[in-house]
């Protein structure tokens, strides 16, 4: 009956959402794809009770048809997954007890809003912050790469102060319009926040229309400044799909399209640093490398000086989330880095690479999945993480003594 259900039916190679339908037109379960047809495929095998267990089973014995939805990136099949989900509460989609677990996007009640992810439990304590809301989305970790993407297409406000005297961080590298130092005016940062709710309610491809019938008005009267402003943001939005491609950070098996690595330098335990360097498959993306000096450690204690650098990584939620995390050292920076994961309510997978006394790699130390399919990628990325800090270290240096 399985087979015969998935064989009767033609399931397209793109990406989209599909649909277990039951008696009465029932949506029993809904779920998101890279490519529909292997997605749903992997259904229909003799060892789905194994792989998936029994309750998944269950929904597929008492599935009569399969629905599609076909859409431009996995990106927005997951957005899509999410909004039906919510619509019609399918009974074989897992549930948690409640929201507060939960994620939403939120908008601050400000002049030049920020926006924030923030749990339900906390959104509870403080609605009155926040104009709007979306969600909730069951996995915040998803969220934050959703919400990395949708930033390097339409670049907003987190934290930086309004009326600052200079760039902040953020603006410096093209994620915020440069709101703390009035480079935008309120009525196109309004413009930007309303097309990024447009997006998560999965509306892209109408605001896309409307930009792009928008754009063409203008330049037929000949407005030609708003044409080009116009044919900036149809060219954003479309790069969401391009960013996407590179990044593919959710689909299903494969590579692991982002890898973080992080290592720390010192001089006698003085001037610590800290730095993250990142890879997307097996290319390195030094867009994305950052340094960090370590304030707070005690000198020369470098497992304090990595719960540093790791916590304050991890409170940038509004940049991408690793698909693994990638030490220099043994055990005890495994465990450093289990501590400041659990502390900010995140699974994320961990290895790290055991030197000799030629400094090169003798053992990877962690999750097995990885050290074994990922071993290349995992040793290439610790020599690069400590080339990158020996470089900014030396750099450091060489402007203390200076001083």
């Amino acid at each position: 009956m399985l087979k015969k259900v998935f064989s009767s039916i033609k399931i397209p190679q793109t990406s989209g959402v599909y649909m277990f339908v039951g008696k009465n037109k029932k949506i029993l379960y809904i779920g998101k794809a890279g490519v529909l047809r292997d997605r749903v495929k992997s259904y229909f095998n003799e060892r789905l009770s194994e792989d998936r267990g029994e309750r998944l089973v269950e929904c597929i014995k008492k599935t009569i048809s399969i629905e599609t939805i076909v859409t431009d990136s996995v990106l927005e099949a997951l957005l899509l997954e999410t909004n039906l989900i919510k619509k019609f509460n399918p009974p074989y989609n897992a549930k948690e007890k409640d929201n507060k677990s939960y994620s939403f996007v939120c908008i601050t009640k400000e002049e030049y809003p920020c926006v924030c992810i923030v749990r339900g439990r906390d959104l509870a304590q403080n609605k009155k912050k926040y104009q709007y809301t979306l969600g909730p989305f069951p996995q915040g970790k998803i969220l934050r790469e959703v919400l990395s993407i949708i930033r390097k297409a339409i670049p907003y406000r987190t934290t930086c102060k309004i009326k600052s005297t200079r760039k902040c961080f953020d603006a410096q590298i093209g994620l915020c319009p440069g709101v703390c130092i009035g480079e935008i005016s309120k009525k196109k940062y309004i413009q930007s926040i309303r097309e990024i709710i447009a997006i998560l309610k999965g509306k892209k491809k109408k605001l896309l229309i409307n930009l792009i019938k928008k754009r063409d008005s203008a330049a037929a009267d000949e407005r030609f400044e708003d044409a080009k402003e116009l044919q900036t943001r149809v060219r954003a939005l479309n790069r969401m799909r391009d960013i996407h491609t590179l990044h593919n950070s959710f689909s299903e098996g494969g590579d692991l399209l982002r890898i973080e690595a992080y290592d720390i330098a010192h001089f006698h335990g003085e001037h610590t640093i800290g730095v993250m360097v990142v890879s997307y498959g097996s290319d390195f993306f030094q867009h994305d490398y950052r340094t960090f000096i370590i304030k707070d450690a005690k000198k020369g204690d470098e497992y304090g000086a990595l719960q540093e650098l790791l916590s304050r990584r991890f409170r940038h939620t509004e940049w991408e989330y690793p698909s693994l995390i990638v030490l220099d050292g043994g055990k005890q920076q495994l465990a450093v880095a289990d501590a400041v994961c659990k502390e900010y309510e995140i699974k994320i997978p961990t290895v790290s690479v055991v030197k000799n006394e030629h400094h090169t790699a003798r053992e990877l130390l962690g999750d097995k999945r990885y050290t074994h399919a990922y071993a290349e990628q995992i040793i290439a990325l610790n020599a690069e993480a400590h080339r990158f800090a020996i470089s900014k270290h030396r750099k450091k240096r060489r402007w203390v003594f200076k001083k």
